[in-house]
């Protein structure tokens, strides 16, 4: 899907504004619109940030995997604030941690296979600095899917030219 594009020196390393920096998981849509709208003036006047990126970060989804249903607090969705950052002139960048499923997330209970199993079968939970998650099991043909599709949604369907991972 060409993700890794080589950095020849400084002036090649992306720029851009992060959510994360100022609001953390507290980020609304609202707070990302006005960030992009006191970024306008300042690209207008520097080119190097005509295509800077606007990141949104955690904060957007309701728990740690349901990364395709935004919360209320996004209530254009994701795929609308993607053009939204387009149209404003910068490239629309998303953080994710897609290889983590939060302990109460949606996708857990709907899809219990997608996780690592312990030796007893259980679903093995770890403690990250996001929560209880389980581990997005890759082997399982099913998650590898889920995985793939997530990808390729935020990518191409909604528009995030640059992703953040975890």
């Amino acid at each position: 899907m060409g993700a890794r594009v080589p950095i020849a020196g400084p002036s090649d390393r992306p720029v851009g504004w992060c959510s994360w920096d100022y609001f953390g998981s507290a980020v609304t849509e609202a707070d990302v619109n006005r960030n992009v709208a006191a970024l306008q003036p300042l690209a207008a006047q520097d080119p190097s940030l005509r295509t800077a990126v606007v990141q949104i970060d955690d904060g957007f989804q309701p728990a740690i995997g349901d990364w395709l249903a935004p919360k209320a607090s996004f209530p254009s969705g994701m795929e609308t604030m993607a053009s939204q950052i387009a149209a404003s002139g910068f490239r629309p960048g998303v953080w994710l941690a897609p290889l983590l499923l939060g302990e109460g997330s949606t996708v857990l209970r709907e899809h219990p296979e997608f996780a690592l199993k312990s030796t007893d079968g259980s679903t093995l939970l770890v403690d990250t600095w996001l929560g209880r998650c389980a581990v997005l099991d890759c082997t399982a043909p099913a998650a590898a899917e889920w995985l793939s599709n997530l990808v390729q949604r935020v990518v191409r369907d909604w528009g995030y030219t640059y992703l953040k991972l975890d």
